[in-house]
């Protein structure tokens, strides 16, 4: 299964919990996040385990991150 989520900001703790059911549940294979709020995203990985493993199933799972913002300092 493949799953993108897509969230201004706080929703990531939402699809976070959701791949953490899911992936009990169903086999999963490519999981996106669209995270808005590069500030929120931040803060959150640095709390949060999921991101820093980057495996989902124990396979390796691609963590890309693009904050335009960022670009234009």
């Amino acid at each position: 299964m493949n799953i993108i989520i897509t969230t201004m900001g706080k929703g990531l703790d939402l699809g976070v919990n959701l791949i953490e059911f899911l992936r009990e549940e169903v086999e999963l294979q490519n999981i996106g996040f669209v995270v808005a709020d590069s500030k929120y995203f931040k803060s959150f990985q640095k709390k949060n385990a999921f991101f820093k493993n980057n495996t989902i199933n124990g396979k390796r799972m691609g963590v890309h991150r693009y904050f335009p913002e960022e670009q234009s300092r």
